[in-house]
């Protein structure tokens, strides 16, 4: 009785572990097709799921070096392995001694392949400039030309102040050379009074015109609250304009005219100047 209970626990655990763990080290139990998965048939003779033809399980079963099982169970080759270029991706050729693929001609896969100017690009798997050079102006940006495989801007165009002239700056959103502040280029940058000096780029007064003291001469004064022009200094002048009505200009100095006084001592002995009226002797 003791015999008969033994046999039967032990019929029992390996049942258990045949069904529930005894998968998943050996191929599947089957009675038919449709207890294994899509790409595998129940082989009747050992009730086990193997794979149909044309899958594959194992590496093994692909009979090439070359080759290896895949994710969908079928026979695909190695990453960069083949026999001919139909293995290969577009850009690339098999090399037939080696059994690689490998980069075609005017195609690359690293930057060794490439010109020392020059890297691989991982998309297109073709040789660019790299950046700041060039092998065409077409590789460099809209406002630079190639020199020298060098991308270097057009006249009047900047990456950098030291592009530019010494007056001026360079406009990083415009890539311009633009005048430094107090500096300028044409008369459109300067005042009406003004104009652009070619040799110092500077916005200097126009004939007739002033900006400062100093631009005048000695006996006047700049007007730079109206229209920047010089004019005479309290009683001095240029002109007789400039000038009351009973004066003259003599000297930059206004004078009365004859018969006309300032002070009293412009009159004759015992008249007096009438200085707040007339400007006459009486």
């Amino acid at each position: 009785m003791r015999k008969i209970l033994l046999f039967l626990l032990i019929g029992i655990v390996i049942f258990i572990f045949g069904c529930v763990g005894g998968g998943d080290t050996g191929p599947k139990s089957c009675q038919n097709n449709s207890d294994c998965e899509g790409w595998q048939a129940c082989e009747t003779t050992n009730q086990t799921c193997k794979a149909k033809e044309g899958y594959c399980d194992f590496d093994e079963e692909c009979n090439s070096e070359l080759m290896k099982c895949g994710e969908k169970h079928t026979c695909e080759y190695k990453s960069n392995r083949c026999e001919n270029d139909l293995n290969c991706d577009t850009w690339q050729v098999c090399s037939l001694e080696e059994k690689k693929c490998v980069a075609a001609v005017g195609f690359c896969d690293t930057d060794s392949q490439c010109k020392d100017f020059e890297e691989c690009n991982t998309k297109s798997h073709t040789c660019k400039a790299k950046e700041g050079f060039c092998s065409v102006s077409f590789d460099c940006r809209g406002y630079e030309k190639c020199e020298n495989k060098r991308c270097i801007p057009l006249e009047g165009r900047c990456n950098i102040d030291e592009d530019c002239q010494a007056w001026q700056t360079c406009q990083n959103k415009t890539r311009i050379c633009e005048s430094r502040k107090e500096f300028c280029s044409s008369d459109i940058e300067c005042n009406g009074w003004e104009k652009c000096d070619e040799e110092f780029k500077r916005c200097m007064p126009k004939q007739g015109f002033c900006s400062k003291d100093s631009d005048c001469a000695g006996w006047e004064l700049c007007d730079t609250t109206q229209n920047h022009v010089c004019r005479a200094k309290g009683d001095r002048c240029g002109t007789d304009d400039d000038c009351k009505g009973w004066e003259v200009c003599q000297n930059t100095y206004c004078e009365a005219k004859t018969g006309y006084c300032t002070t009293n001592n412009d009159c004759p002995a015992g008249e007096v100047c009438d200085e707040t009226r007339t400007h006459r002797c009486y």
